[in-house]
């Protein structure tokens, strides 16, 4: 993955929204089941998407950040992806 990590920065950036710089569920959809013609049903990538969400230690006060992705769960879901 070390040689790939500057096309996925820019994957990564190319998809993110807002000023926040991260992606969201719609971009990953976007990304995975339109434009890559991966065949990937939308179950199966969210069932992937809420596994590479990294741990939320207090769930009520940070509900929202299971609304995005960060680069790293990014990774996370391109492995998942690949499996």
């Amino acid at each position: 993955m070390e040689a790939n990590i500057e096309s996925l920065h820019k994957i990564y950036n190319s998809y993110c929204t807002g000023n926040n710089k991260f992606m969201t569920f719609e971009n990953v959809r976007k990304l995975i089941c339109d434009e890559t013609g991966y065949g990937m049903n939308e179950k199966d990538l969210t069932f992937i998407y809420g596994m590479s969400k990294q741990t939320v230690p207090n769930e009520n006060e940070m509900s929202r950040v299971y609304e995005y992705l960060t680069f790293v769960e990014f990774l996370e879901l391109v492995g998942r992806c690949a499996h």
